[in-house]
């Protein structure tokens, strides 16, 4: 059986460090099914570069 597509979604503006730490934490995940969408809310130019 396959199991169910998990979207987690997040929403950055300005704040990349915030937004690294979380794509981090995410590496411990164990369920085989899950993507991530960042979306980014019109940060300043050049803010989103870690």
């Amino acid at each position: 059986m396959n199991e169910p597509l998990v979207s987690i979604i997040t929403v950055n503006f300005d704040t990349p460090e915030v937004t690294a730490d979380m794509l981090r934490s995410l590496s411990v995940i164990t369920y085989p099914n899950w993507e991530v969408i960042v979306v980014d809310n019109a940060s300043p130019k050049h803010s989103s570069a870690v």
